[in-house]
Protein backbone atom coordinates (compact mmCIF):
# COMPACT_ATOMS: atom_id res chain seq x y z
CA UNK A 1 0.00 0.00 0.00
CA UNK A 2 2.74 2.29 0.91
CA UNK A 3 4.47 1.72 -2.00
CA UNK A 4 1.67 2.50 -4.49
CA UNK A 5 1.06 5.79 -2.55
CA UNK A 6 4.78 6.76 -2.83
CA UNK A 7 4.75 5.62 -6.82
CA UNK A 8 1.38 7.66 -6.88
CA UNK A 9 3.36 11.09 -5.58
CA UNK A 10 6.23 11.00 -7.67
CA UNK A 11 3.96 10.24 -11.11
CA UNK A 12 2.21 13.77 -9.24
CA UNK A 13 5.33 15.32 -8.74
CA UNK A 14 6.52 14.88 -12.40
CA UNK A 15 3.02 15.97 -14.00
CA UNK A 16 3.37 19.21 -11.85
CA UNK A 17 6.64 19.78 -12.51
CA UNK A 18 6.14 18.98 -16.32
CA UNK A 19 3.20 21.46 -16.48
CA UNK A 20 4.72 23.69 -14.31
CA UNK A 21 7.89 24.41 -16.74
CA UNK A 22 5.19 24.59 -19.52
CA UNK A 23 3.30 27.78 -17.80
CA UNK A 24 6.51 29.18 -16.68
CA UNK A 25 7.83 29.12 -20.48
CA UNK A 26 4.66 31.33 -21.31
CA UNK A 27 5.27 34.21 -18.59
CA UNK A 28 1.23 33.87 -18.02
CA UNK A 29 0.70 34.52 -14.03
CA UNK A 30 -2.68 33.23 -15.03
CA UNK A 31 -0.96 29.76 -16.98
CA UNK A 32 0.58 29.45 -13.77
CA UNK A 33 -1.97 29.65 -11.42
CA UNK A 34 -3.70 27.43 -13.03
CA UNK A 35 -1.04 24.78 -12.35
CA UNK A 36 -0.09 25.66 -8.76
CA UNK A 37 -3.75 25.85 -8.22
CA UNK A 38 -5.90 28.21 -4.72
CA UNK A 39 -3.34 27.41 -1.75
CA UNK A 40 0.02 27.23 -3.00
CA UNK A 41 2.87 29.55 -1.60
CA UNK A 42 6.42 30.13 -3.48
CA UNK A 43 9.54 30.40 -1.34
CA UNK A 44 12.13 32.57 -2.42
CA UNK A 45 16.06 32.23 -1.84
CA UNK A 46 17.99 35.14 -3.44
CA UNK A 47 20.64 35.87 -1.31
CA UNK A 48 19.97 39.46 -0.63
CA UNK A 49 17.05 41.93 -0.52
CA UNK A 50 16.58 43.10 -4.22
CA UNK A 51 14.32 40.55 -4.60
CA UNK A 52 11.80 40.96 -1.45
CA UNK A 53 7.97 40.31 -1.94
CA UNK A 54 5.65 43.23 -1.92
CA UNK A 55 2.39 43.20 -0.62
CA UNK A 56 0.77 42.05 -3.87
CA UNK A 57 3.16 39.31 -4.98
CA UNK A 58 3.10 37.86 -1.63
CA UNK A 59 -0.95 37.59 -2.12
CA UNK A 60 -0.34 36.14 -5.57
CA UNK A 61 2.29 32.93 -5.79
CA UNK A 62 1.90 32.93 -9.43
CA UNK A 63 2.78 36.37 -9.79
CA UNK A 64 5.79 36.48 -7.56
CA UNK A 65 7.18 32.97 -9.24
CA UNK A 66 6.38 34.80 -12.69
CA UNK A 67 8.07 37.99 -11.48
CA UNK A 68 11.39 36.66 -9.77
CA UNK A 69 12.23 34.67 -12.88
CA UNK A 70 11.69 37.55 -14.73
CA UNK A 71 10.94 37.65 -18.72
CA UNK A 72 9.78 34.37 -20.09
CA UNK A 73 11.88 35.54 -23.56
CA UNK A 74 15.50 34.55 -23.83
CA UNK A 75 14.19 31.93 -20.93
CA UNK A 76 15.45 28.40 -21.12
CA UNK A 77 13.58 25.91 -18.72
CA UNK A 78 14.59 22.16 -18.44
CA UNK A 79 13.38 19.50 -16.30
CA UNK A 80 16.34 17.75 -14.16
CA UNK A 81 16.38 16.05 -10.92
CA UNK A 82 17.10 18.28 -7.99
CA UNK A 83 18.24 16.47 -4.99
CA UNK A 84 16.54 13.30 -6.35
CA UNK A 85 13.00 14.85 -7.64
CA UNK A 86 11.84 16.45 -10.40
CA UNK A 87 12.67 20.30 -10.84
CA UNK A 88 13.21 23.04 -13.39
CA UNK A 89 16.64 24.74 -13.79
CA UNK A 90 15.64 28.13 -15.26
CA UNK A 91 18.99 29.30 -17.18
CA UNK A 92 19.53 33.08 -19.43
CA UNK A 93 22.33 33.45 -21.40
CA UNK A 94 23.39 29.47 -20.97
CA UNK A 95 24.07 30.64 -16.92
CA UNK A 96 21.71 29.03 -14.09
CA UNK A 97 19.12 32.12 -13.00
CA UNK A 98 16.90 29.95 -10.36
CA UNK A 99 15.99 26.62 -9.72
CA UNK A 100 12.46 25.37 -9.04
CA UNK A 101 11.26 22.75 -6.89
CA UNK A 102 7.38 22.10 -6.17
CA UNK A 103 5.52 19.75 -4.48
CA UNK A 104 1.73 18.72 -5.01
CA UNK A 105 0.21 17.93 -8.35
CA UNK A 106 -1.16 19.65 -11.25
CA UNK A 107 -4.28 22.39 -9.61
CA UNK A 108 -3.42 21.54 -6.27
CA UNK A 109 0.60 22.49 -5.53
CA UNK A 110 1.57 23.54 -1.82
CA UNK A 111 4.86 24.87 -1.88
CA UNK A 112 7.26 25.81 -4.58
CA UNK A 113 10.75 26.54 -3.58
CA UNK A 114 12.85 28.83 -5.76
CA UNK A 115 16.57 29.36 -5.07
CA UNK A 116 17.43 32.47 -7.09
CA UNK A 117 20.79 33.11 -4.37
CA UNK A 118 23.75 33.29 -7.02
CA UNK A 119 26.40 31.88 -4.57
CA UNK A 120 23.95 28.57 -4.75
CA UNK A 121 23.61 28.28 -8.28
CA UNK A 122 26.93 28.17 -9.38
CA UNK A 123 27.42 24.40 -9.61
CA UNK A 124 24.48 24.38 -12.11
Amino acid sequence: MRERRRRRERRDHARLTAALCDALGTGDACAVARVLGPVARVVVDTGRAGLRAGPALAADPAAHLVVVLGLAEGLQLTVRSVNGAPGIVARRDGAATAVVVASGRPGAASTVWVVANPEKLREW
